[in-house]
């Protein structure tokens, strides 16, 4: 909200490639390291998405390189299911941090979850129940 307003942007969505680089760095800067990092992305955003192309090399360099996790035969289906099981384990099944990253509502990851029969690892922290 406030970044965009001081740079007159509309950047909304970050890409799974920075969400990651994010979560594998540091971070010896803290809360300012980060948010300095996202209004300098904001203001050299040419769109709406912060990609990986606007942050430091360093940053981008410490992120693990992603997995191809789908094959050219599946279908959206299959790579839906895929992609929705990834980010519940990178986030260890925590609904709201994956609701984030997918960009999308709790009742909808519910759905989803339910549609493909997903389920959680017994030996996975719960860290937040979806009872109610």
């Amino acid at each position: 909200g406030r970044i965009n307003r001081d740079f007159h942007k509309n950047v909304s969505t970050i890409s799974i490639e920075v969400m990651e680089a994010f979560y594998a760095y540091d971070w010896p800067g803290n809360i300012r390291e980060l948010e300095n990092l996202l209004m300098k992305a904001v203001a050299m955003s040419p769109g709406e998405t912060i990609t990986p192309d606007l942050l430091p090399v360093e940053l981008v360099k410490q992120a693990p390189l992603p997995t191809p996790i789908f094959d050219v035969q599946m279908s959206l289906q299959e790579i839906e299911k895929a992609h929705v099981l990834r980010v519940l384990l990178h986030t260890g099944w925590h609904r709201g941090r994956a609701c984030e990253i997918l960009g999308t509502s709790r009742p909808r990851l519910r759905r989803l979850i339910n549609q493909y029969g997903l389920e959680e690892p017994n030996d996975a922290p719960s860290m937040d129940s979806d009872s109610g």
